[in-house]
């Protein structure tokens, strides 16, 4: 949604205005986000915040969606988190022992999991990579690398997580949002719908085009917030 239908605290001129009309025409419309800062709740209430109305809207959120997908795996297991506290929160709703960034976790522990905080430093860094080493499975939020703000471009979780991954001498052993297909398979599945029906909008080419494509989906690219006309024509796929 940051770069779709807002940039910070500022909503993208016409962006509601066109939600309310595909509502009247009688679209189903969803959101699939990777925030890894916020939950479901704080999602909508932002949304609503900033003047989109968000009662008939379907908000998938990233944060949301690696809670359900940990306690699928291992009901009541160990989880370190670097991330947010609603990241945190989500997690120990879902029936996990949540290690918070600046605690020191136990070792083993079942889940590493890695979404954008920014209050990382150097020991949490260190705390990620004994974790990691140490066999938990490693999950990361998003791969976003960059997220569009108001005054420009901010680095997102996937430089945390390449980051740690340095560390730990390998990557995510799962990867929860776009450009993964778990998130929108989860949301198509929750619409009743088959990807050929629906159009994947987005702001970014190698992750919210990438997945709608490898969905089945028609996809769409507006220029209001990461890539440009002219980083386009860098990627091997086009919208």
């Amino acid at each position: 949604m940051d770069g779709v239908l807002y940039l910070g605290n500022t909503p993208i001129p016409g962006a509601a205005r066109c939600l309310r009309a595909l509502e009247r025409m009688g679209k189903h419309v969803g959101l699939i986000t990777n925030n890894s800062g916020q939950s479901s709740a704080s999602v909508i209430r932002r949304l609503e915040r900033l003047g989109f109305s968000a009662e008939n809207i379907d908000v998938l959120v990233a944060t949301s969606v690696t809670a359900e997908w940990l306690a699928e795996q291992r009901p009541g297991g160990t989880a370190y988190v670097v991330g947010s506290h609603e990241l945190c929160g989500e997690i120990e709703r879902a029936g996990l022992r949540v290690f918070a960034p600046s605690d020191t976790p136990p070792l083993p522990c079942d889940f590493l999991v890695v979404g954008n905080y920014r209050g990382i430093d150097y020991a949490c860094l260190g705390r990620a990579i004994r974790v990691g080493r140490a066999g938990a499975t490693f999950v990361a939020v998003n791969r976003d690398h960059l997220f569009p703000v108001e005054d420009g471009l901010r680095p997102g979780a996937g430089a945390i997580v390449q980051a740690i991954a340095a560390g730990i001498g390998r990557g995510p052993d799962v990867l929860i949002g776009k450009p993964s297909p778990l998130m929108v398979n989860r949301a198509l599945q929750r619409a009743g719908l088959s990807p050929e029906r629906c159009l994947m909008v987005g702001d970014t080419v190698d992750i919210d085009v990438r997945m709608g494509q490898a969905a089945g989906m028609a996809t769409a690219l507006v220029l209001t917030g990461v890539d440009s006309k002219e980083t386009i024509a860098t990627y091997d796929i086009r919208p």
